[in-house]
């Protein structure tokens, strides 16, 4: 299954180095791989990124990768998804935080959601990868949220949500993922259960980095995310390394 997860990446990977040089690369690698650089996720034919990666710590065998992502409000409000889950049981004891959170919106005016997470995990030399699995209760501890009119990789001029707020969206994302008549319309064979499965503690959530040796050193070209060892392939994308020097630009999802 790794095998085809990689294969996979193999096809999106725009590398120009031969196919069979894309390899999982070892804890040593990946921190040489970032050193003076940033990740720029799922990049665009336009240069943007969906999410830029930033390397925190990599002492002994843990990583800790700051990512940053941005959502156009208005937009994900209006997805089909959304007003399904506004229709399930649970979300009544949370409408209240919507509408408070809707209404901080407006005031602002800001078009943008950003999303920060660091994300933490041991390096187990077994499978090449960063495992980590986290309770319920402290499931997205590590993510902060920011209202922004600017799709930036940065937070300057943006306004945190509140640390009450923040804690009730994330216990949000959690009630989400447990919910049970929500968990039985998804789509079978997507990967969106395993996902829920991390939210809630009940799956080991690996990220194996893959990439290149250059004669400019290590190169990293994407990441493969499994749950007990089954590929999430929706989270399989591909990575472009740059200098730190370079402000890169996030695209919305």
């Amino acid at each position: 299954m790794r095998q085809l997860a990689l294969a996979a990446l193999l096809a999106v990977c725009a590398a120009p180095a031969a196919a069979q040089d894309l390899r999982v690369l070892t804890h040593a690698e990946l921190a040489q791989a970032f050193e003076g650089r940033h990740g720029c996720r799922g990049p665009t034919s336009e240069g943007e990124c969906e999410s830029v990666m930033t390397l925190l710590q990599s002492d002994q065998a843990v990583l800790r990768v700051r990512e940053l992502g941005v959502t156009r409000i208005a937009e994900f409000g209006e997805e089909p998804i959304s007003e399904f889950v506004r229709s399930l049981g649970f979300y009544s004891a949370h409408a209240d935080l919507f509408t408070a959170l809707e209404a901080q919106r407006a005031a602002g005016g800001y078009v943008f959601l950003k999303q920060i997470e660091v994300a933490s995990g041991a390096y187990d030399a077994e499978v090449g990868a960063y495992c980590s699995r986290t309770e319920a209760a402290q499931s997205l501890a590590d993510v902060e949220f920011y209202f922004s009119s600017s799709p930036a990789p940065n937070i300057e001029g943006d306004t945190p949500l509140s640390p009450e707020d923040s804690a009730r969206l994330r216990a949000f994302f959690v009630a989400l993922a447990s919910d049970a008549e929500f968990r039985s319309a998804l789509p079978p064979d997507e990967g969106l259960g395993l996902m829920l499965d991390v939210i809630t503690g009940g799956a080991r959530y690996c990220v194996q980095y893959v990439g290149v040796a250059t004669d400019a050193g290590v190169e990293v070209r994407g990441s493969l995310a499994t749950a007990d060892g089954v590929p999430i392939v929706s989270l399989n994308q591909p990575i472009r390394m740059a200098p730190l020097s370079e402000e890169l630009r996030l695209v919305a999802d």
